[in-house]
């Protein structure tokens, strides 16, 4: 598996200087190309980057404002930064934002589960006995390979009451609430507009 690259840079001097005008300088992204050939771990890798990319969008100088004691911007008598105007349009993006956030949430989450619970399905057989060299074998979903939480907590870098309890719960999730994992990846879940 190969992964190819793509290189957002500007064609000409004209679209250089409008970029530099915009960002007040210069910065290139290069963000990986996703194919019908990536594998699951380079999709959500990506997906992960566009969701920091998404996060840089939002106005993150609001955060820096708020966590810095150092008084980077106009503050009230009691410390609090204050208070800018806003509009209906900056409200409804947010609230889009958030949507769309909770639905990409919903999705790892789906996406995370059944990998677990495939995870835990996968048992070593024995094929010598003599030398005790055993292969992978996927057993069906619902099957609890022993030590399976503790080889994910090792992998992962997680506690392994963490990866003990997750495992438990993708399996529960992917074997009795299978149209729930499925609802979760189509987008199903999150904030629903009641407008």
């Amino acid at each position: 598996m190969t992964t190819s690259y793509e290189i957002d840079e500007p064609l000409s001097e004209v679209e250089l200087e409008l970029l530099e005008s915009v960002l007040s300088r210069k910065t290139y992204r290069v963000r990986p190309v996703i194919t019908e050939h990536s594998s699951p771990t380079d999709m959500l890798a990506a997906a992960a980057q566009l969701c920091r990319d998404a996060f840089a969008k939002i106005d993150t100088d609001t955060i820096r404002a708020t966590d810095s004691p150092s008084g980077d911007g106009a503050r009230l008598s009691d410390g609090h930064p204050l208070s800018r105007l806003s509009s209906v349009e900056e409200l409804r993006s947010l609230e889009e934002t958030i949507r769309a956030a909770a639905v990409t949430g919903s999705v790892v989450q789906g996406a995370a589960a059944i990998a677990m619970a495939r995870y835990a399905a996968i048992d070593r057989e024995v094929i010598d006995s003599d030398t005790g060299f055993a292969v992978p074998v996927e057993r069906p979903l619902g099957h609890r390979a022993d030590f399976a939480d503790t080889d994910l907590a090792a992998a992962c870098q997680l506690a392994p009451r963490t990866a003990s309890t997750r495992l438990s719960a993708a399996v529960t999730a992917c074997t009795k609430t299978p149209r729930l994992v499925e609802a979760a990846v189509a987008g199903g879940g999150g904030c629903r507009s009641g407008r």
